[in-house]
């Protein structure tokens, strides 16, 4: 077959070569996988995406041309000029296409892309743009390489487009005073201030002494806070709401979710800092804390005796996702009508903050996105009110490419405007499961009750 379409990837993602290769300005090789139909099957938040692909020939060819046919469609040819083929060595480096915005230099998009004349054993690049079409469901289109007097070839692609995710204006509601608690999706606002708030922590802190009498101290990884509330003489509507959370399970998995007006930072402490979990070797102690999709990969890197969590190998579009204990990336509670801000506090260029986009995804029940916030490049700070509907909030930085280790930093979320500075110490935002009521009668109609609770990574009925 002479005429062919390869996926292209980056170079520095896998590992690069030295020697002349095709599409060396985009810093991008050619695979030996052809073109499939899940090439823009990736369509995560709607926006408008890049694909780079290697047309490609085995014999010498002139008037070669790609065209396309499908919604929201077009092409550019790379201005990267025709190349020889890679060795089978580097042809193995990549299997995949990556989204990622093309170079300024990529201009001329229509239906068509002129690729013109190949050698034997050639190969130049062609972009893809994807613009929503503003009709979300299934497409498909239709890629085609031709040439004078050569068998053209189709690749058929399909892809789901989903419905656009409203931009979000800033925060313009008051900040939390109250407690809001409740089962995911039906927090509720107790206006009633308890009598007894207590949150100790377990640190699972023991000492061994050996025979010799030497002290070898361990410590849990995890420290699970167990909470107690205490509210007296509540009026019986407010005393059947607070009950309710532990007599009748809303949820199938009984836990409730409580947002605490007095926690500054809602992140948890490691991450408010930038720092992985203590103890952890490898990446085992920032995986647990971050996600990150897309090119990059998360690793640990010590300066000065301090270990960070890090980012390494970076592409543009690459999602760094703060994750809660408990929802992991899915995020943090909300209620319609909460402020919620994030803040990332370290700056410097061996960080991600000048190339960083925060990003506040607010989600339903099921997961779908309701609308979004998001700010520019290097503005540290992003905040909206959640929409109707909203029960999560995903606290996420959408990177620029890098191929440095760079810190994620010091970071806060919170449900009041961040005071500046170094960010509060993170107070969490626990998952509990209550297990334990106190019911006391007061003065008639009035009735007192005491809630204990304890913060929960996974939780079984029985």
């Amino acid at each position: 077959m002479a005429l062919s379409l390869y996926l292209t990837d980056r170079s520095a993602a896998a590992g690069g070569a030295t020697s002349s290769t095709p599409l060396r300005s985009t810093g991008r090789y050619v695979s030996t996988t052809v073109v499939t139909a899940t090439l823009l099957a990736d369509t995560a938040d709607g926006a408008t995406d890049y694909r780079c692909i290697g047309a490609f020939t085995s014999t010498s060819v002139a008037g070669v041309t790609v065209t396309v046919t499908g919604p929201g469609l077009q092409l550019a040819p790379d201005p990267t000029p025709a190349s020889d083929d890679l060795s089978t060595a580097e042809q193995a480096l990549v299997t995949a296409s990556v989204s990622e915005p093309p170079p300024a230099s990529v201009t001329g998009w229509s239906s068509t892309a002129t690729v013109g004349a190949l050698g034997e054993w050639q190969v130049r690049g062609v972009w893809l743009r994807r613009t929503p079409t503003g009709t979300p469901g299934s497409k498909t289109a239709t890629l085609t390489v031709a040439a004078p007097g050569e068998t053209s070839v189709a690749y058929t692609l399909s892809w789901v487009e989903p419905a656009a995710v409203p931009e979000l204006p800033p925060a313009t509601a008051p900040p939390l005073t109250d407690l809001w608690i409740g089962p995911l999706g039906a927090l509720r606002r107790i206006g009633e201030r308890p009598r007894e708030w207590a949150r100790p922590r377990a640190l699972g802190a023991a000492e061994h002494v050996s025979l010799y009498g030497a002290v070898t101290t361990s410590r849990a990884r995890v420290s699970p806070r167990r909470t107690t509330w205490t509210w007296e003489s509540l009026p019986p509507d407010d005393y059947d709401q607070l009950a309710e959370l532990a007599l009748v399970a809303q949820r199938a998995d009984t836990t409730i979710d409580a947002v605490d007006p007095a926690a500054r930072n809602h992140l948890r402490p490691e991450q408010s800092r930038g720092w992985p979990l203590a103890g952890v070797t490898g990446t085992a102690g920032v995986t647990d804390l971050y996600t990150l999709t897309g090119s990059g990969t998360l690793v640990t890197a010590t300066s000065s005796g301090v270990r960070y969590a890090c980012v390494q190998g970076t592409a543009e579009g690459d999602v760094l996702t703060w994750r809660h204990p408990y929802h992991g990336d899915a995020g943090w509670p909300v209620a319609p009508g909460m402020p919620v801000y994030l803040r990332l506090a370290t700056t410097g260029a061996s960080t991600i903050y000048p190339g960083a986009r925060l990003r506040l995804l607010f989600a339903d029940q099921s997961g779908a996105p309701l609308g979004r916030a998001t700010s520019t490049a290097g503005a540290g700070e992003v905040s909206a009110d959640a929409p109707p509907g909203a029960v999560l909030v995903s606290a996420q930085a959408v990177l620029d490419t890098s191929s440095a280790v760079r810190v994620i930093g010091a970071a806060e979320l919170s449900y009041a405007p961040p005071t500046g500075g170094l960010p509060p110490l993170g107070d969490g935002c626990p998952t509990y499961s209550i297990t334990s009521m106190d019911d006391a009668p007061s003065w008639l109609p009035y009735r007192s009750i005491g809630l204990e609770m304890v913060e929960v990574r996974s939780n079984a009925t029985r």
